[in-house]
C-alpha cells in the first residue's frame, strides 16, 4: 500500500502542468464548452485525464480527470483497509462510446417499441442518451457492478454500505438514488454510479446554461430528446446528495 502511495505521488508530481484540475471557477471554465460537456472530446490526449491503473478497474483504458481520480485513490485505499475492494466498471466516455451503447439497445428493441420516445424512455431507465451522459465529465464511476442483484448479495450489500457511509468523506456521492426519494424523474436507482461532486456539481449547472437540444443530435431517435425534455428530467434530475 505504501508503494502505491508512493508511486501515486510521482506519477502526479510528473504530470504536464496543463493538467491541474481543481474546483475552483477558473479550472471549471476550462471544461464549460458545450462540446466537452456532451462528450464531444478525446480524453485518451487530454492530459487533464489520467488512466485508471489496470488493477482498480474492469479493464484498460479507463479515464479519470486528475482530481476525480486522486479523491478515488484515496476512497479506494480507505474501503480496501476496511476489506471493501472497489473496482471501476465504468467511467469517462465520449458521444460516440455513448452512442455505440445507444445504437446497440436500440436495434435490440426496435421491434418491441416501435415509437421513438417509447423506446427512448425504455433505454433510459439506465442508460443515456448520448450528449447527456455524466461519464462525459471524467467525473463518475459505476462500481462493482451494474445489476441490481449484486448488491442484495453479501458482497454487493457491504459494498453499499461502506459506500453510503463514507464515500462522501472523498467528495462522491449517489447520484440516482430511488425515485420517489428526493426527485420524482429521470433514470431508475443506481447503486453503482457515484459522482465527484466538487466538479460534477458546477459542471451540471453549466451544463444546464450552455448546452442546448441542437448539440444532442446524431444518434437513433435524437427527435425524442427534446420531446421527452431530457435535459430537464434525466440530466437534471439527480439524488439531492449531489446538488448541496
Amino acid at each position: 500500500m505504501e508503494f502505491l502511495t508512493t508511486l501515486l505521488f510521482y506519477f502526479q508530481l510528473f504530470l504536464p502542468a496543463d493538467a491541474d484540475v481543481t474546483g475552483s471557477p477558473a479550472a471549471i471554465s476550462k471544461l464549460s464548452s458545450p462540446e466537452f460537456l456532451v462528450g464531444k472530446h478525446n480524453y485518451y490526449t487530454d492530459t487533464n485525464f489520467v488512466e485508471i491503473p489496470a488493477h482498480m478497474a474492469y479493464r484498460t483504458e479507463m479515464f479519470l480527470l486528475d482530481e476525480v481520480y486522486t479523491a478515488y485513490f484515496e476512497m479506494y485505499q480507505a474501503a480496501k483497509k476496511e476489506g471493501v475492494n472497489l473496482k471501476i466498471i465504468s467511467a469517462s466516455r465520449t458521444f460516440e462510446e455513448q452512442r455505440w451503447i445507444w445504437e446497440d439497445k436500440w436495434k435490440k428493441n426496435k421491434a418491441t417499441y416501435p415509437a421513438d420516445t417509447s423506446l427512448a424512455k425504455f433505454i433510459m431507465q439506465y442508460s443515456a442518451m448520448p450528449g447527456t451522459s455524466r461519464h462525459h465529465w471524467g467525473t463518475e464511476v459505476d462500481l462493482n457492478s451494474t445489476s441490481d442483484s449484486y448488491f442484495t448479495t453479501a458482497t454487493g450489500a457491504k459494498v453499499y454500505k461502506w459506500l453510503t457511509e463514507h464515500a462522501a468523506e472523498y467528495g462522491f456521492c449517489q447520484t440516482y438514488d430511488s425515485k420517489g426519494i428526493s426527485r420524482h424523474e429521470g433514470y431508475n436507482e443506481e447503486k453503482w454510479h457515484w459522482s465527484y461532486f466538487p466538479i460534477a456539481d458546477p459542471l451540471l449547472k453549466k451544463y444546464e446554461e450552455l448546452v442546448e437540444y441542437s448539440h444532442i443530435q446524431g444518434f437513433s431517435g435524437d427527435n425524442a430528446a427534446a420531446k421527452l425534455d431530457v435535459i430537464n428530467n434525466y440530466v437534471l434530475s439527480i439524488s439531492h446528495e449531489c446538488e448541496k
